[in-house]
């Protein structure tokens, strides 16, 4: 009987030990959660910044730095993405940091409101892309000219009459 008793004391320990990190998680132990590490959700863009500020509606120089960042890896698919990251209108180049950031910039743009796009086909590590393009307006300041100063007026001497 004691043996029986001992016995059955391991399996319900065991169980509680099994059972114990679903009970303690609040879950059914299936995995299903709703953390961007799942797998499920679509790739993000978790920012769009021009020198540390939000991109959208900011105005900038015409030799911006343009820093996008994903909310995951995208070194898999770091070379197509790169492609899928452009201004429109203006000519410009994307480097990638090797883990979630790009960089997008330009010289010599003209004054004027340009959109810089993300396509949908962009795709992070998990093979998770956009799944719509992002897009996000700015505007490129004119330059100020230079200050012109005006030429000394030189006065005529009255005529001498005699």
């Amino acid at each position: 009987m004691k043996k029986v008793l001992s016995l059955m004391l391991v399996l319900v320990m065991t169980l509680a030990l099994f059972a114990s990190p679903v009970v303690a998680a609040g879950g059914n132990g299936n995995g299903g959660g709703n953390g961007g590490g799942n797998g499920q959700s679509p790739l993000s863009v978790a920012s769009v910044t021009v020198d540390g500020k939000d991109l959208a509606g900011a105005e900038v120089e015409s030799d911006a730095k343009i820093t996008v960042v994903f909310d995951r890896g995208m070194d898999k698919h770091a070379e197509d993405t790169a492609d899928m990251l452009y201004v429109e209108d203006l000519e410009s180049a994307v480097d990638f940091d090797g883990d979630r950031t790009f960089t997008v910039t330009f010289t010599d743009a003209p004054a004027g409101e340009y959109t810089l796009f993300v396509k949908a086909d962009a795709t992070a590590n998990n093979g998770n892309s956009l799944g719509e393009d992002y897009k996000v307006t700015f505007t490129v300041a004119a330059e100020e000219a230079p200050e012109e100063t005006a030429a000394p007026v030189e006065t005529a001497e009255p005529a001498e009459t005699a």
